[in-house]
């Protein structure tokens, strides 16, 4: 195996963002984030059109180009050896490292050196940081077969274990990079991310009498395959359960900061009206340091 660098020696930037202890809040969001990665393995039997990957033939590809990019930057910085296989069953030990490294030259405003980046110095978004982390979570965890398992140690031996991407060291650096992205004035939404604004657009325009009123079910028509979607149809997607439904769901997530496989996971039995309350019981939080129940008040 060709001989490589120290990571951390000889890349300060790397050692800085990766060095200093994280506060509470801080830990809660490293470990969301580590769980969050998790569930972006969707496991086999899922029904879906690629079932063998996860993923449409168009992403499969994508993610496999940014795998080769991966490689390529590897091999150039001399993180790995020219004939070294870095996606492998048995990762090495410093992969998430090198994971970092890659995604922290491409949209991190600091350089490997330590060194600021210029302002005219492109650089990528938080957001296609985070598909390069996902190329990385699915190379490892769908390709090679090491599923959606945390980056640990071995039980047995000084060895480390799991999918690499889904680690602490990958997920702190990507928490720590959304700050800066956000300090810096770029905007990090999610494609999950709701504010106050919108959840009153939505609750508007749900609230006009062609979305609210409960109709008697009518059968609607299925389109063909690879019909083209109308303005139309974009409209007609549910009717006033539904509706109540969703916006009861978003809402909740909003002010209870869940993250919606979370809200997916609310019982009946889990709501309790009390003193003109509406009480929210969690069993099932991953944060909660001391387990149990968790109760919110809406």
């Amino acid at each position: 195996m060709a001989a490589t660098v120290d990571s951390m020696q000889c890349f300060p930037g790397l050692c800085g963002v990766l060095s200093g202890s994280a506060t509470g809040l801080e830990i809660d969001e490293i470990e969301e984030d580590v769980a969050a990665e998790q569930e972006t393995i969707i496991e086999p039997g899922a029904g879906l059109k690629t079932a063998n990957t996860g993923v449409t033939d168009g992403t499969d590809a994508e993610y496999k180009r940014l795998m080769n990019s991966c490689v390529s930057f590897a091999i150039r910085i001399r993180l790995l050896g020219p004939d070294e296989e870095f996606f492998s069953k048995r990762p090495r030990a410093d992969a998430p490292l090198v994971i970092v490294a890659w995604i922290m030259n491409a949209c991190d405003s600091i350089n490997l050196d330590g060194t600021t980046k210029l302002c005219s110095q492109e650089r990528g978004t938080y957001g296609h940081a985070q598909k390069m982390r996902a190329s990385m979570t699915y190379g490892f965890g769908k390709l090679k077969g090491l599923g959606n398992m945390p980056w640990h140690e071995s039980d047995v031996g000084a060895t480390m274990v799991g999918n690499p991407s889904i680690s602490v060291e990958v997920s702190s650096f990507m928490c720590s990079l959304r700050r800066r992205k956000v300090q810096a004035g770029e905007v990090a939404n999610s494609a999950r991310a709701i504010t106050s604004e919108i959840l009153l657009k939505l609750y508007h325009h749900n609230r006009l009498p062609e979305n609210w009123t409960v109709q008697p079910y009518q059968p609607g028509e299925r389109k063909p395959a690879g019909g083209s979607r109308t303005s139309d149809s974009l409209d007609n997607w549910g009717g006033g359960r539904v509706r109540r439904l969703l916006h009861a769901a978003y809402t909740v997530a909003f002010l209870c900061m869940l993250r919606f496989d979370e809200v997916l996971k609310i019982q009946v039995h889990d709501l309790r009206v009390a003193n003109n309350q509406v009480v929210l019981y969690l069993p099932f939080r991953k944060t909660h340091q001391n387990g149990g129940l968790c109760s919110i008040c809406i």
